[in-house]
């Protein structure tokens, strides 16, 4: 997904968030910086680096 002023725009009035242009062209530019630095840190491989994990059925009396 493609993000910029104008989906923050309609997103903001479909949630009645009452935000200012300031307020959007800050709130994008975070996001930029939060994409480019997980983009960053992101590893070249991912096989093998961590071991897979078998997750348990939660008990029908825990549900």
């Amino acid at each position: 997904m493609m993000l910029d002023l104008e989906w923050l725009r309609y997103e903001a009035a479909r949630q009645g968030l009452p935000l200012s242009e300031e307020d959007l062209v800050a709130i994008l530019a975070s996001l930029q910086r939060t994409k480019e630095a997980l983009l960053r840190s992101r590893p070249d491989q991912t096989e093998g680096l961590e071991p897979p994990y078998p997750f348990a059925a939660i008990p029908a009396d825990r549900q």
